[in-house]
């Protein structure tokens, strides 16, 4: 018996119950005292600096407080949170074997973490061949339109991938291979703030149906950025109106993972895996002046040696490195020659910066408009080397278990904020007329 809570998820399982995404680790939500938390997941992209997987809470505790075991590896991304790409989904079904929630309780050879424990094991090829293909497609046209929505806003998702296992010398090496792509385009809809026309001629609305109007003169320094605002195409009120923006996201990911196994005799047994995931999500800004992009890639390797010494005496030993790269919020592409022009720039040398106006809401970033490079980004680099060792010893009615884990963190962030300069205006009349309040 132990005293360990927790619940385990079978081959069958995995390869049986329909997964949106083909996220695995959403299998993990049908052990009791794992919970999804649904806000940090709602939006797209949300909060990427708690990290791109799913946000499970487990036994109550924080989404980063838990640990994620791949072949004995801990996952575990630069925020401390579940593997997972900038689609927000978690690759791998066909390579995963079986894994385990661990929810309260567990022993001291899953450390690392506060809240629960996920430990999943990959598969491994045997002496006959074995292999699977599948696609997987999703198209609006087959969606229901939305009580809010005129027409079905457009998406379009194409999954496919294979896996093949089988023998490199008989009883002897085994081979394993899965890849899997996802490319998937998916609308966006933008409703933002942006200056009437009414103000750039000069004329000053005093409400907002504008019967009131005051002159005014546009500053001369102001009009070159001015121009980079959209003329409303909905609803006008007094000196702003409204930039609906109907925009696709595009999302494109490819993993592959790669395991071999050997046996050198019955009794000793070496594995190594290699994983890589590489994905990248690319949207427009609010004002469809640029695009952003969000790239996210993770690489694992593992070695592993399993020695049974006897029947009642077995050691394990793995070394590996765990390494994510992400980013977000990074300029990909100006669609607007001005945003590249460093004579528009603020500082000497550097693109356009951003602007800050009160009574403009933005429905992409706190920014209206900022040029190539101004936009606050944030690039995470994590790299984790492991070693591990755990030996096992069973003697009558006891069993002694003892080992021992060393893992180093090299956590690298970059994130600058206004990294051009912004200019701050206390309304849309103190931008026209070049009197900020703040820089």
């Amino acid at each position: 018996s132990s005293s360990t809570l927790g619940g385990f998820v079978t081959s069958t399982t995995i390869r049986g119950l329909p997964l949106n995404g083909r996220d695995w680790l959403q299998l993990a939500l049908l052990q009791p005292g794992a919970v999804l938390t649904a806000s940090q997941n709602s939006a797209d992209g949300s909060r990427p600096q708690r990290g791109n997987g799913l946000a499970i809470s487990i036994s109550g505790g924080r989404p980063t407080d838990n640990a994620f075991r791949i072949d004995g590896l801990i996952v575990n991304d630069y925020a401390n949170g579940g593997p997972g790409s900038t689609l927000r989904v978690n690759m791998g079904v066909d390579a995963i074997r079986e894994f385990s929630v661990l929810t309260n309780n567990y022993s001291s050879e899953y450390g690392r973490g506060s809240g629960g424990i996920v430990n999943a094991i990959t598969k491994s090829g045997t002496n006959g061949l074995h292999g699977s293909a599948y696609y997987f497609h999703r198209n609006s046209a087959l969606d229901t339109r939305n009580f809010f929505d005129k027409a079905i806003p457009p998406f379009r998702r194409h999954q496919y991938g294979g896996a093949v296992g089988g023998p490199i010398k008989k009883d002897k090496t085994f081979f394993f291979t899965n890849y899997e792509g996802l490319t998937e385009v998916r609308s966006l809809s933008f409703s933002s703030d942006t200056i009437a026309a009414n103000p750039r001629n000069g004329i000053f609305c005093g409400n907002a149906a504008c019967t009131t109007s005051t002159p005014i003169t546009v500053a001369p320094s102001v009009k070159p950025y001015l121009a980079l605002y959209p003329l409303p195409n909905g609803p006008v009120a007094g000196n702003t109106g409204k930039f609906l923006l109907a925009a696709p996201r595009l999302g494109d990911e490819k993993y592959v993972i790669g395991k071999i196994d050997h046996y050198f005799s019955s009794t000793t047994t070496l594995s190594g895996s290699y994983s890589f995931d590489d994905a990248a999500v690319t949207i427009p800004d609010a004002y469809d002046l640029k695009t952003l992009s969000a790239p996210a890639r993770r690489q694992n390797v593992v070695l592993a040696l399993q020695h049974l010494f006897s029947p009642t005496l077995i050691n394990n030993t793995r070394v590996g490195v765990s390494r994510t790269f992400a980013g977000g919020s990074l300029d990909c592409c100006a669609k607007n020659a001005a945003l590249e022009n460093p004579a528009l720039g603020f500082i000497t040398g550097r693109n356009l910066g951003s602007f800050v106006i009160n009574g403009i809401a933005v429905g992409q970033g706190a920014q209206s408009i900022a040029g190539i490079g101004a936009t606050s980004f944030s690039i995470w680099g994590y790299t984790a080397p492991q070693i591990y060792n755990d030996l096992s010893w069973t003697k009558g009615r006891h069993n002694i278990r003892t080992g021992l884990s060393v893992e180093r963190v090299d956590y690298n962030l970059n994130s600058p904020a206004t990294p051009n300069g912004t200019w701050t205006f206390t309304s849309v009349q103190s931008f026209l007329l070049a009197t900020p309040s703040q820089f």
